[in-house]
């Protein structure tokens, strides 16, 4: 069985919730927003599926509305990349691009990581209304992580994986349902620096594993920063300080496991 049939299956949809509809490329196109998008899309982009529509009719969950959200229902997706298709792009352009909040699984054709070699990139983001200059649904951070291809021996994915049915997740209503799907993506990123996946025990604790992802993340992205300026440096002195501040993020990034 493939990554992407493991995954699935894991979630446990109820049949009434299944879609399984290819959508055409031309008509996502359609809805993603900028230039940009609608352009890596073109290059990038090979099969769009609409997998399940999970409403509060099919999955026994209450809608969720309050000021600065509508939670009505949530979008299962799945996407296959061609080969350069820039998937971090792509995640995000297609988390804006629909109206409700997506699980998204997105693979690569004929490349080794990335999700290729039959991984799968899962992903997740909240969506808030913007009611300045208009109605309109803005995205927050997306939150994705890779799964191995099958057969994979990880530990903390091999939990994650038997986390993710709909009967285990919060069931109050579909933002905290949904939540609870982003909480495991986040346990999983957690892992895989930590060692042990674990769910988070409130509230408190998802936000306070977010800003650890998201201060690590900003240090990973200085550590390469240096990384590249180190290589260019031609100043012996220059050069030295740089490799000096190098060691000292390293040591910070294996210092700040939450």
């Amino acid at each position: 069985m493939d990554t992407f049939t493991r995954l699935l299956n894991s979630l446990e949809l109820p049949a009434a919730a299944c879609v399984g509809k290819r959508v055409p490329k031309k008509m996502i196109v359609e809805f993603f927003g900028s230039l940009g998008d609608k352009r890596a899309a073109r290059v990038g982009l090979d099969e769009f599926h609409w997998l399940a529509s999970l409403k509060p009719a099919n999955i026994g969950v209450a809608e969720y509305v309050s000021a600065d959200r509508e939670y009505r229902e949530v979008a299962v997706l799945s996407v296959r990349l061609k080969v350069g298709g820039n998937a971090r792009r792509l995640a995000e352009a297609i988390h804006r691009a629909v109206p409700y909040p997506v699980l998204l699984f997105m693979t690569q054709a004929g490349s080794e990581g990335a999700a290729g070699a039959n991984g799968v990139i899962v992903s997740a983001a909240h969506k808030r209304t913007v009611r300045k200059g208009g109605k309109r649904v803005a995205v927050e951070e997306v939150v994705r992580v890779e799964i191995s291809a099958a057969g994979t021996t990880d530990v903390p994915e091999t939990a994650f994986l038997a986390s993710l049915s709909l009967p285990q997740l919060p069931r109050n209503d579909i933002f905290g349902l949904y939540q609870g799907w982003l909480d495991r993506l986040v346990a999983l990123q957690i892992a895989r620096i930590g060692g042990s996946f674990a769910l988070p025990r409130d509230a408190e604790e998802t936000e306070r594993r977010q800003r650890v992802l998201a201060e690590r993340a900003g240090r990973e992205r200085e550590l390469k920063r240096l990384r590249a300026a180190a290589r260019r440096e031609r100043q012996l002195s220059r050069r030295a300080e740089l490799n000096r501040r190098i060691r000292e993020l390293r040591t910070a990034l294996f210092r700040d496991c939450p």
